[in-house]
């Protein structure tokens, strides 16, 4: 059954809106898209379409599978050594 609500890309560029106007400290943080059930028939194509409507990597996951998992933590442990080589560069 399709998900019922507003498109992705409609709901991310709705939340990015939403954070930015509560934070725009925080919006300014690396973010990491994740599009999940990445197992269900049509997500490779859903997933490509978010990519190319937000402009931005989308990572697919499937919590069935465990597909696409390590690449999630692969970049989560990236922006985590890259926030702490920032910290201990800075003044």
């Amino acid at each position: 059954a399709p998900i019922e609500g507003p498109p992705p890309a409609r709901a991310y560029r709705v939340i990015r809106n939403e954070l930015a106007s509560y934070s725009p400290v925080l919006a300014a943080k690396p973010e990491v898209v994740v599009g999940t059930k990445a197992d269900m028939p049509g997500a490779t194509g859903a997933l490509r379409r978010l990519r190319k409507a937000l402009g931005v990597p989308v990572i697919g996951i499937s919590a069935l599978t465990g597909e696409g998992i390590p690449v999630l933590l692969r970049e989560l442990f990236r922006i985590g050594e890259a926030a702490r080589a920032r910290d201990a560069n800075a003044p």
